[in-house]
């Protein structure tokens, strides 16, 4: 850890806190490993999980970002920094990827791009980019 990581990275957290906004963010989860069932004889699958994660963010803006090849992001994309900085840990690790569920606003949001901040060996930030959608949790 440098010592830029260790003056930036809880100060994006406390910005995030104050200027910021809220985000929900509803993770699939899945419990590993399916059972045997005696009444079947067969096996059950292991039945999904919603597990909800509460973060503050900069508020989401839209995005002017082009993506390989020139091509820009669809119309309605926006961006969004989630601080690094005390998040749990299977969601940073497991969880933090594209597909993942987020509401804001009385919106649902899908994430579809997560671009990594580094404030030297650590990261600082994640930079996520979300389209509208309709799902239900």
């Amino acid at each position: 850890m440098t010592d830029l990581d260790d003056r930036l990275i809880p100060k994006v957290k406390t910005l995030a806190e104050k200027y910021g906004k809220q985000l929900t963010f509803n993770a699939s989860t899945t419990v590993s490993g399916a059972t045997y069932n005696p009444a079947t004889g067969g096996m059950n699958s292991p039945e999904p999980s919603l597990v909800v994660y509460t973060y503050y963010c900069t508020p989401p803006a839209p995005c002017k970002k082009e993506w390989p090849g020139g091509e820009q992001t669809p119309d309605g994309s926006l961006e969004t920094l989630l601080p690094s900085s005390g998040l749990n840990a299977t969601f940073e690790g497991t969880l933090l990827e594209p597909g993942l569920l987020v509401e804001f606003d009385d919106t649902n949001h899908v994430v579809t791009g997560i671009d990594r901040i580094y404030s030297g060996d650590q990261v600082a930030a994640y930079q996520l980019t979300m389209q509208t959608r309709s799902w239900t949790a």
